[in-house]
């Protein structure tokens, strides 16, 4: 096998690279052919002791697959973790917006039944005042916080379709 044999296989393996990380591997590879034959061997013995290109091939998807393997990057894997974490963000969104949502409706029910008890006793019970503007800073805080997470839930179902 000559060099431009070796090449093309090499080149026919590594089709599906990226074209930066596929010139980088193949310029290595030249970087070693130079290198042997800088060293007194010829092409033919430089190209024997690289080794077979379908071998070389091979063996780089196979430790590049083990690398992401290990690292928590294999496709499959990191696609249904992704999933995964895209379904437990919009449920926890909707929970949320559920939660907070009740939260100022029934914040506004207890401003609404203190003012009728106000009204019809006629007297002012500080404790329940103070409640109720307590109820109505966090319905304050919530409403914004609805608004922010109803505009992301909507982007990413947006995104999704």
């Amino acid at each position: 096998m000559n060099r431009q044999e070796f090449f093309r296989v090499l080149e026919e393996g590594f089709a599906t690279l990226d074209i930066e990380e596929r010139e980088s591997l193949l310029a290595d590879y030249e970087e070693h052919i130079q290198i042997s034959m800088a060293s007194g061997k010829t092409e033919e013995e430089a190209l024997a002791h690289i080794g077979d290109p379908r071998h070389i091939v091979a063996s780089y998807f196979e430790e590049n697959r083990l690398d992401a393997a290990l690292h928590g990057l294999d496709d499959e894997n990191s696609r249904k973790r992704i999933q995964w974490k895209a379904l437990f963000s919009t449920l926890w969104q909707i929970i949320i917006l559920v939660l907070s949502a009740l939260f100022i409706l029934f914040s506004g029910i207890a401003i609404i039944v203190y003012i009728f008890n106000w009204i019809s006793i006629g007297q002012v019970i500080v404790y329940q005042l103070f409640l109720c503007c307590v109820l109505i800073g966090i319905a304050l805080l919530l409403s914004s916080l609805l608004t922010s997470t109803w505009r992301q839930f909507i982007t990413r179902k947006g995104a999704s379709q």
